[in-house]
Formats: structure tokens, sequence, C-alpha cells
């Protein structure tokens, strides 16, 4: 598998074009692009959280 992703890069770089594997590919890296896209938006979110909570606690024990 990782084999032929790897020839599908090399073919497009060389500017020649696959045509009935290179889509199928495209799009499963475009979802998996996606997947990985929200998972990050996620983990950001909750790391957003905990500083603002982390922060309040500081704020709190200054006050």
């Amino acid at each position: 598998m990782n084999r032929l992703r790897g020839t599908g890069n090399y073919l497009r770089s060389k500017g020649t074009k696959e045509v009935g594997t290179m889509n199928a590919r495209t799009v499963d890296y475009r979802i998996s692009k996606k997947r990985i896209f929200n998972f990050e938006i996620k983990n950001l979110e909750v790391e957003y959280w905990n500083l603002i909570f982390e922060f309040q606690l500081c704020f709190n024990n200054t006050s």
C-alpha cells in the first residue's frame, strides 16, 4: 500500500497522470486530511479551554 502511494506521488511530481487509481487515492487523501484537520481543531479547543481554566485559577488566586 505504501509503495503504491509512493509511486503515485512520484508520477504526479513527474507530471504524468494516472487516471484510474489516482482519483480514488486523492479522494481518500482528502478525506483523511479532513479527519486530521477536525481532530486538530478539537485538540486546539481542548487546549484553549485548559488555558482559560488555568488562567482563571491563577487570576482567582492573585485576587
